[in-house]
């Protein structure tokens, strides 16, 4: 699965040249599943750890919790020092990730799925859009100021996810008034 192996990447779990990915310390009070014939090919004793070793399609991110739930808490610790984190809201038919900085909506997953199926797909879209780039916190755009000493918003030339400034504005538009609608059902609902 793909998206698993994305997630292990953003996790830094190690992928060894056997396509198996190495997980230590932090990961080693998961059982290990009974369907491995040879359990010494997928375990090695290092250092006094276990480490354990998966696959991409044997990794549980997407139906276990104890998978799940170290990943949520990488997505809400702070980035750095005295900084914050985002805060992930998992609800019955909805995950919602909110930038820690502001409080504004950063991916939301609304579906008739389940909790963990929504926070798998949110983690994922977190993953894919939102941490690549340093440069813009995963946006594709930043804001600057130019010549005349306005503000004005333009493509992250670092991880060039939009084609020009205007394709990054109009994204941005676009998510500002989808986010504004999410919040006006949310308080629609709850009135």
């Amino acid at each position: 699965m793909d998206s698993n192996k994305l997630i292990a990447e953003f996790m830094g779990y190690e992928e060894c040249p056997d396509k198996l990915f190495k997980m230590g310390d932090e990961f080693q009070s998961f059982k290990i599943c009974s369907e491995y014939r040879d359990e010494d090919e997928y375990n090695t004793i290092s250092a006094g750890a276990r480490i354990i070793k998966f696959t991409p399609e044997q990794m549980e991110f997407h139906t276990s919790w104890d998978w799940l739930m170290p990943v949520v808490d990488k997505i809400e610790a702070p980035i750095k020092s005295g900084g914050y984190g985002n805060v992930v809201l998992i609800e019955r038919n909805e995950c919602t990730i909110l930038s820690g900085g502001d409080g504004n909506i950063i991916v939301s997953i609304v579906t008739d799925k389940s909790r963990i199926e929504n926070t798998y797909l949110a983690v994922i879209e977190f993953i894919k859009n939102y941490v690549l780039c340093l440069a813009c916190n995963g946006l594709g755009c930043i804001t600057s100021t130019n010549e005349i000493g306005d503000d004005e918003l333009q493509r992250c030339d670092v991880c060039k996810v939009f084609k020009s400034d205007d394709d990054a504005k109009d994204f941005m538009i676009s998510k500002l008034i989808n986010e504004n609608k999410i919040l006006k059902n949310k308080i629609v609902k709850k009135g």
